[in-house]
């Protein structure tokens, strides 16, 4: 979102000038001989896609033989389905990587990522409600996936030399969403949502550039793509709240909510060959 700009453009600045320092102070590789195992450290900074929450099961009853769906699978306003309508903002990436060379152009890795200051902000448009209608929620994702890569040296260049070596690579996995208790804010109540946990299938795309430093030492800056599944709503008490306290809080009972988690970022990582 806006708030998140200027650091997320500070930080893409620092990388477009680790790629310049990388190709000015590049010195020119040696004959590798190693184990073919490697450690991967880095970070990233990225935004995510629009996306939506909108009831996980519409034929969800509470305890009481009610609909428990917090939107009801319904049209609300815009006469398109009764939704909250948002993005997870931006933030940034933390990665580990372990991984070992199949062959001279070829990778397989373990990569983890963890994405720890998310904050879904959108809106909600019930049909009965104002048109100000705001939702907030914070989130966090943990993913964990194999991913391969194909490094492709340019034209003409040899095991010894200097020229950064482009790659694409690709990997699968799982992530774990967490997000806290969700608000939205209408006219005279507020609508609590319980907090969630959940667990998805993920998959990511990237491409990059490799600059050798040394015989041990490459660092890779990458644009990448990844899907971490849904995140969740815990299903359970919810709460109304009515601003100025004459109410409440009055529980609500919940089924879960869901939207798709979807980032595309630019990160640079240290990778080191043992």
């Amino acid at each position: 979102m806006d708030k998140s700009n200027g650091w997320i453009n500070d930080s893409r600045t620092i990388l477009l000038g680790t790629v310049a320092g990388c190709l000015l102070t590049a010195p020119a590789a040696e004959s590798r001989e190693s184990s073919g195992y490697y450690v991967k450290l880095g970070f990233g900074v990225g935004g995510t896609s629009d996306t939506y929450f909108d009831d996980l099961d519409c034929n969800s009853m509470t305890s009481e033989g009610k609909p428990s769906g917090l939107y009801g699978c319904g049209i609300g306003r815009g006469d398109i389905p009764t939704r909250s309508v948002g993005d997870f903002g931006s933030g940034l990436t933390g990665k580990l990587g372990f991984g070992t060379r199949l062959g001279q152009n070829a990778r397989i890795e373990f990569l983890t990522e963890y994405r720890p200051s998310l904050t879904f902000e959108g809106q909600a448009n019930f049909k009965w409600a104002g048109e100000s209608q705001p939702i907030t929620a914070s989130v966090d994702s943990v993913s964990a996936m194999i991913a391969g890569y194909v490094d492709v040296p340019p034209e003409g260049s040899s095991e010894t030399s200097s020229m950064p070596t482009f790659y694409f690579g690709a990997g699968v996995g799982v992530a774990r969403n967490s997000i806290d208790m969700s608000e939205i804010v209408f006219n005279r109540t507020k609508t609590q949502v319980p907090a969630g946990t959940s667990t998805d299938s993920a998959y990511m795309l990237e491409a990059g550039i490799a600059f050798e430093q040394d015989e041990n030492t490459t660092v890779e800056i990458g644009l990448t793509y990844v899907n971490l599944g849904n995140v969740v709503t815990g299903a359970g008490d919810g709460f109304i709240v009515w601003k100025d306290g004459s109410q409440g809080p009055n529980p609500l009972e919940l089924t879960e909510t869901s939207a798709s988690l979807k980032a595309t970022g630019i990160g640079i990582s240290l990778r080191y060959d043992f």
